[in-house]
């Protein structure tokens, strides 16, 4: 991964360069629609009747309604039987959580309505996907667009907590009723609140995103209790940063921050380095415009989280993968939902297959899209870069090659490989005079298995100085995709 110093208005940061990935087979088919009331502006994930699948919670802000969509098991939806939820004015956003757990263990709902002020409301569930009003009360100006509520046991003790983008902290009784906490002191509420665990410490954390004076706002759970702001918090972003994904981008098991920002056509990155997500490490462009929505997850199951990111004014629901250099917007992106505009985006396993799935608000189109999660599976191989050197010196901005052996198991032919679609670290195969690929067949590894050598070439491979894993890619005759990992060590030319 390379770095690059800039200055963007003004500001001195490091940038990190991603650069393209191999092309992928499609990650997703659909949408698969589900016809909603007018206008979702947000939606929320979780099992609402117990049954051990996703469903989802869609708020109308317009309509004043918020839709339980029930999962058969098997990634499709229908509206509760019961019908939308009326009576909760203005519902901009929702959370679910254990908050009557002294009593029951069925999922409840809280509802924050973004009027001029911000109403909650809190309903309990009756185990079917059902629920009734328990109480309601005021948390102060969340504003009107955006996640309003993050819900966690904060604490410890059991019962789940909530803090609001009002800056408000209300402590679970565990019987339906709240405690005021301590809030936190914010200059004006934020466009969008999460909850993760960003130091590593087994408590939930806060993010604060704010829309007015576009800074990160990262707040850490003490060991003695209550939060402190985290070192290099409030981080400053450029641009009209909105919407929040927490995910290991970079690989190192620190979750890393992506923010929207809707004019700046894209996504700034805030990496990990131990004390939480505060280093602003660089900016990636999307193809799905005015940026809103965004989710994160692993979707392509190389142990790496990625991205979706919806926009606010088309279509268009950009998918971007981690690999070796970065992030990067696959060919198959934009996914399109149907109507128009997925201003909000889930992320989970909808359909129950183990792998993360999307659900898009939207919003044009008065429907709840899903797109399912068909990944080509992967076969992990084992290869040696620079076979018979177990040092794997690669010096990156020099001409030449970088031999590599995808070698053969009892599982695995590796001559089966077509050479046209093998990349190390983003780099191909060199093509002969002749324009055959520079691979032969070859036992490099004596075990009486005929593997197969390639040379790729040096100047195209996507690493940076102090780098040690490279990673190879590529396809069989037969249509699977393999990949295989080798320690290297990288020096700058």
């Amino acid at each position: 991964m390379s770095r690059l110093s800039i200055r963007l208005a003004g500001v001195s940061l490091s940038m990190l360069l991603f650069v393209s990935l191999p092309s992928t087979a499609a990650l997703f088919t659909g949408p698969f629609d589900t016809a909603v009331a007018g206008n979702p502006t947000n939606v929320t994930s979780g099992d609402v009747d117990d049954d051990g699948d996703l469903d989802l919670v869609v708020c109308h802000r317009t309509l004043s309604l918020v839709t339980i969509l029930l999962n058969d098991g098997g990634g499709g939806f229908a509206p509760a039987p019961a019908g939308p939820l009326a009576g909760v004015p203005f519902p901009v956003s929702a959370g679910l959580g254990l908050f009557n757990g002294d009593q029951d263990a069925m999922t409840d709902l809280i509802v924050v309505g973004g009027a001029i002020q911000g109403m909650v409301f809190v309903l309990l569930g009756d185990g079917a996907g059902g629920f009734h009003l328990s109480g309601s009360f005021d948390v102060g100006i969340v504003g009107e667009i955006g996640r309003k509520v993050a819900v966690a046991d904060f604490t410890g003790d059991g019962r789940d907590d909530l803090v609001f983008a009002s800056g408000r902290i209300l402590l679970g009784r565990g019987d339906g009723t709240f405690a005021p906490a301590v809030s936190f002191n914010l200059t004006s509420s934020a466009f969008d609140v999460i909850d993760r665990d960003f130091d590593g410490d087994g408590r939930p954390d806060v993010a604060f995103m704010s829309g007015i004076e576009d800074q990160l706002r990262l707040f850490l759970w003490a060991a003695g209790g209550g939060f402190f702001e985290a070192t290099g918090s409030p981080v400053d972003l450029p641009g009209e940063p909105e919407s929040l994904a927490a995910g290991d981008f970079d690989g190192d098991n620190d979750l890393d921050l992506a923010v929207t920002d809707i004019f700046g056509m894209g996504t700034h990155l805030l990496l990990n380095e131990g004390g939480g997500p505060t280093a602003l490490s660089g900016f990636l462009g999307v193809r799905a415009g005015y940026p809103r929505g965004i989710a994160a997850a692993d979707f392509d199951g190389d142990g790496r989280d990625d991205l979706a990111v919806g926009s606010n004014n088309s279509a268009d629901l950009s998918i971007l993968l981690a690999g070796d250099g970065g992030l990067m917007e696959i060919d198959d992106s934009p996914l399109r939902v149907t109507g128009g505009a997925p201003i909000s985006i889930v992320t989970g396993d909808l359909d129950g297959d183990g792998d993360p799935d999307l659900a898009a608000a939207d919003f044009q189109g008065n429907r709840i899209a899903v797109f399912v999660n068909t990944p080509a599976r992967v076969l992990e191989v084992p290869i040696d870069i620079q076979p018979g050197n177990d040092d794997n010196v690669i010096r990156i901005g020099s001409p030449g090659v970088v031999t590599v052996a995808i070698l053969s198991t009892e599982e695995f032919d590796a001559t089966s490989v077509d050479p046209a679609t093998v990349l190390l670290a983003g780099a191909p195969v060199r093509r002969t005079p002749s324009g055959s690929f520079a691979c032969r067949d070859e036992d490099v590894d004596a075990d009486g298995r005929v593997d197969l050598v390639c040379k790729v070439e040096k100047e195209a491979i996507q690493l940076g100085a102090g780098d040690t894993v490279a990673t190879l890619e590529a396809v069989t005759s037969g249509a699977t995709r393999i990949r295989g990992r080798d320690n290297v060590r990288v020096i700058a030319h």
